[in-house]
């Protein structure tokens, strides 16, 4: 495989050619099928809902579940990749209603179920090779073709396995709760998915203060909703026992009663008389309406949970449309009138076929034509949506299928202390929360295409959970190897009724999508049922990752599941990605138009530019800002930096005819033992850091390294390269070693530039062929450190930036040799290193060390707030001798000492605060102080030193020619200088390769004109 490196990093080009060598070489599959003999590390597939296109946050949770696999990988680990998709449940079905052009259940049972569930199979499937290919391309290594498939039969068959092992322990029932519903989907949600981001959205809503006259005419009670459309179904009307409630006179001689502490909402004035709400329990009002079930008359009752922060202190009780307003109605004994359908619409009574929503103008008019409306106002509020198709929900009361998970919570809790949750918070916070706060899981939907639930019911009332294909086929009689088990094929399979011989028909509703995802670890394999399938080394996963809203999806449905069925937490460890906003800080949605499509970015950055982006910009558990402009400049900073050493590398190394060799390399110059040392450390550091899931420190580090390594260690010995004697193959052999670690290092962060720097430092073998990939090699082991040479080197690194802050704060080039250099506050370097420091800012000596001070004065001057009043008559005279004190009465002041002075005749002592200290530096020198160390350069300048910067200068000069005539690095050329320059000859000609120097006014005439500069002229040693 070969790349050009003599260009800018083009990623994109580059990771078309490593893709056409993967697959040449079959390294994908190879590396899926690697470490056979490992010691299994266990991860799962958090399945993506194929409901439509990959985007972005499919992206970024991909790369994140891949770096950690590849990791352990290279440890040595046998970690089995296994892919998976989410295929069924109503984000799907809502995509195929929209695609087929139906708006409601009804149509899809005229469109046939069959052919519906076909549509929604093949929907999924075309998907799936959607998310495959882009996830792939972004190098998202994972067994595709293994991958399970939550719409498949066996993985449908495990799910009824768990459920049997639930119903057997007495988990799984009926029941018939007020449950949050979506009219439009036709199914009840779950608490966890009422829990999804995004559910709660503001929303206006009308609201209305209502009357409800007490039946013995003596008051109306005022009672405030948001909901006006459950009117029809109010049975009482709620009041708080301690509160107290005023009787108010309100338009027209009405008499109105509402909380004191809320009235003023409604009416001016004071109570004419003041109640308890328990004068108030068991009082009898008429009804707005009434109906067959309740009647016309309804009751006052009793209840703590009334709110004082809004409304009247009256809350009407509609029991079908209320969790809390079922409880209280049926601890009071009260029936529960339910005049809404599936639909969403009334049944009966004067608004019956309309949708509750859209009835609600009509009850407020109703009720204001009878009296009834005592005041009306828009009300803004977060309100509940349904998470897949936006409408509003509805709290309904209706029969559904539930898993008992609130009475065993405890052990939910338990499990979860097993779990390490990273960050770490969300273990007792977001996910510990959730769980104490554990309700029944609403296990029933009543849809179409899912995992159906397998309970047959006869018409006795007998239930029979079904557990498998063949326990179905046992009850039926029949071979049911063929069966589909999807709507409709499985709901035709009847059978006798174990209990009474009747016949039992299947229950209609399909399971939450949930279940499917919470029961993946053992239905991936199709277990039980399949055969071959265990959980041996298969189970609980070390590692799991996905968005921190699966704390109430996946996590969650897993742990719950899992513990339930195989009496454990499912997950060892799991990473909590936070959400991808866009500039403005808001969640990136498709409905909001602030979405960037993964193409768009692989197009122009890359994979490995968008992977190195997500791990380097910070803490993936954050919110986190993307944008196409913060994604280019990360990848410049670091991977276009890391690219332009590798080309250097090969550049050079192939002008020397370098070849590294096979044994250990033990470098001696000093950047060397350096470089290789902060090596080590990184291997250490980058270890640590993935074993602990913090992926994105690593990344840092690395990218705190590159520029070391090109910002100080290839800037610094760059001049090494440039000869190809054999002294200079520590320099070469140096950057090949940390070259070749940095490649397995960074491999899982970006594979595909890791694995085009392993192929282009590494040498071919026997018959020209390169070693494989850099993905079969082992990750490397940390070497011994220096750490006393890597402190000298940070020193040097300190001392230097501190000088070239002194440079700049004198506007001095660089260029422009110095004499001397000063620098406190730091310990003294070795030679070697003080010689790196000295190179590095371009001066000629450079003094440090403890008995090192800068070439500062110190100006004292008298606080007259304390002399004055001491010593008014002598205040000329000791501001004289104060201001020209010698050096070691200054040195006893700034110790804290006093000092005794004679000053006109007089004895005067002079304590610290006496004065104040001002610090001059000495003329000709520039200084600087940062966090306690200084540093100072003599800006003096003599001829020498100008004669010195001109030179420079000049050679300079001379490079940019060259470069100009496009000569090659090693190429040499023969060289005229001027006069003033000659001097320099031999200097000038080691750095721009000069063969020969003579005097400019010698340049003999030629064939082709020489190039010529201010002072110079040169020609190419080759005469071309």
């Amino acid at each position: 495989m070969v790349f050009d490196f003599s260009g800018n990093l083009d990623l994109p080009q580059l990771e078309e050619s490593v893709l056409r060598y993967w697959a040449e070489h079959d390294v994908v599959d190879r590396y899926l099928a690697h470490r056979p003999d490992g010691r299994p590390w266990v991860t799962y597939e958090g399945p993506p809902t194929v409901n439509g296109k990959p985007a972005l946050h499919h992206v970024f949770t991909s790369v994140y579940k891949d770096v950690y696999p590849r990791f352990q990988t290279m440890r040595g680990r046998r970690v089995e990749r296994r892919g998976g998709w989410d295929c069924q449940g109503l984000p799907v079905e809502i995509a195929v209603e929209r695609n087929l052009g139906l708006r409601s259940k009804q149509e899809i049972v005229e469109h046939g179920v069959e052919a519906f569930t076909r549509a929604c199979q093949e929907y999924a499937t075309g998907n799936i090779g959607e998310f495959r290919r882009t996830l792939s391309r972004y190098g998202y290594w994972v067994d595709f073709d293994r991958a399970y498939r939550t719409m498949d039969d066996s993985y449908v068959e495990s799910v009824w396995w768990h459920l049997k092992e639930m119903w057997d322990k007495g988990l799984v029932f009926e029941g018939e709760k007020v449950l949050p519903y979506c009219f439009r989907c036709g199914t009840a949600l779950s608490s966890h998915e009422l829990a999804q981001p995004g559910v709660y959205r503001d929303r206006e809503d009308r609201s209305a203060f209502v009357a409800f006259p007490l039946l013995d005419g003596s008051a109306e009670l005022v009672a405030w909703t948001t909901t006006p459309w459950t009117l029809p179904a109010n049975v009482a009307v709620a009041v708080e026992p301690d509160r107290e409630y005023g009787v108010y006179a309100g338009p027209d001689g009405r008499k109105l009663v509402l909380a004191v502490s809320r009235a003023a909402q409604v009416v001016e004035g004071e109570p004419e008389r003041v109640l308890r709400g328990s004068d108030l329990v068991g009082r009898r009002y008429t009804r707005p309406y009434a109906d067959d079930i309740a009647g016309a008359e309804g009751v006052v009752v009793g209840w703590d949970g009334v709110s004082d922060d809004t409304g009247s202190g009256l809350v009407h009780l509609a029991p079908a449309f209320g969790e809390d307003d079922a409880k209280v109605c049926a601890e009071a004994g009260l029936p529960s009138p339910n005049p809404v359908d599936e639909k969403g619409e009334f049944t009966s009574g004067p608004y019956a076929g309309t949708n509750v929503l859209e009835a609600v103008p009509r009850v407020l008019a109703d009720l204001a034509e009878r009296g009834l409306l005592v005041r009306e106002h828009g009300y803004t509020h977060s309100y509940p949506h349904c998470w897949r198709c936006a409408t509003p929900l509805l709290y309904w009361a209706k029969p559904t299928w539930y898993i008992g998970t609130a009475r065993v919570k405890d052990r939910f809790v338990e499990e979860n202390e097993q779990v390490t949750w990273h960050p770490a918070h969300i273990k007792h916070g977001r996910f510990g929360n959730w769980l104490e706060n554990n309700v029944d899981w609403a296990l029933a939907r009543d849809r179409y295409w899912g995992t159906p639930l397998p309970v047959w019911r006869c018409a006795n009332g007998h239930d029979t959970c079904v557990g498998s294909r063949s326990e179905l086929a046992e009850h039926a009689g029949r071979d049911l190897a063929g069966l589909s088990l999807h709507r409709p094929a499985v709901d035709d399979i009847a059978f006798p009724c174990p209990d009474c011989d009747r016949t039992a028909h299947r229950v209609q509703p399909v399971c939450d999508v949930w279940l499917d995802s919470g029961c993946m670890p053992a239905a991936q394999q199709g277990y039980p049922a399949t055969p071959g399938s265990t959980l041996r080394d298969a189970y609980p996963a070390d590692f799991i990752c996905e968005a921190i809203d699966q704390t109430r999806g996946w996590f969650y449905s897993m742990l719950v599941v899992n513990t339930l069925t195989h009496g454990s937490a499912p997950y060892r460890n799991v990473v909590c990605l936070g959400h991808l906003v866009d500039d403005d800080g808001r969640k990136m949605s498709k409905s909001l138009g602030n979405v960037i499509d993964p193409q768009e970015t692989l197009n122009r950055f890359g994979a490995d530019g968008v992977r190195w982006y997500f791990f380097n910009s910070g803490a993936p558990w954050g919110s986190r800002r993307v944008s196409l402009t913060s994604i280019d400049q990360r990848v410049g900073k670091d991977l276009g930096t890391l690219w332009n050493v590798v080309h250097f590398y090969r550049r050079y190394a192939d002008l020397a005819g370098f070849v590294p060799g096979d044994g250990a390399f033990e470098p001696e110059q000093v950047l060397d033992r350096w470089l290789v040392s902060r090596l080590n450390a990184l291997v250490e550091s980058v270890t640590e850091d993935l074993e602990g899931y913090q992926a994105h420190l690593a990344a840092q580090s690395i990218a705190a390294f590159v520029d070391d390594l090109s910002n100080w260690y290839i800037r610094r010995g760059r001049r090494r390269y440039w000869s190809t004697g054999e002294t200079d193959r520590g320099a070469f052999a140096t950057l090949h070693l940390v070259l070749a670690r940095l490649a397995r290092l960074m491999a899982p962060f970006v594979p595909f530039v890791a694995e085009a720097i392993h192929h282009a430092i590494t040498p071919a073998g026997e018959g020209g062929v390169r070693p494989d990939s850099v993905h079969f090699d082992d990750w490397p082991v940390a070497g011994p450190r220096d750490l006393g040479l890597e402190r000298d080197m940070d020193t040097a690194r300190r001392a230097t930036s501190l000088l070239r802050a002194a440079r700049t704060k004198a506007e001095l080039s660089v260029r422009q040799p110095l004499a001397q250099g000063v620098v406190v506050g730091l310990p003294a370097l070795p030679a070697d290193f003080q010689e790196i420091v000295r190179e590095e800012v371009n001066i000629r000596s450079l003094a440090m060390g403890d008995e090192v001070t800068l070439p500062v004065g110190h100006l004292v001057q008298p606080n007259w707030r304390r002399l004055g009043p001491r010593y008014r008559q002598l205040m000329k005279e000791l501001g004289e001798a104060v201001r020209t004190l010698e050096a070691d009465a200054v040195g006893k002041l700034r110790a804290g000492s006093a000092v005794t002075l004679a000053v006109a005749g007089q004895e005067v002592t002079i304590e610290p605060d006496d004065v104040s200290f001002q610090e001059e530096v000495e003329t000709g020198w520039t200084a600087v102080a940062d966090g306690g160390a200084g540093a100072a350069i003599d800006t003096t300048l003599d001829e020498g030193l100008l004669a010195e910067f001109r030179t420079r200068r000049l050679i300079r000069t001379i490079q940019v020619a060259r470069r100009d005539l496009g000569l090659d690095i090693q190429e040499r050329v023969l060289l005229w200088l001027d006069d003033t320059a000659l001097a320099s000859g031999e200097e000038i000609a080691r750095e721009v390769l000069a063969v020969e120097v003579h005097p400019l006014s010698a340049l003999p005439p030629a064939d082709g004109e020489p190039y010529r500069g201010e002072g110079f002229a040169l020609r190419p040693a080759s005469g071309r």
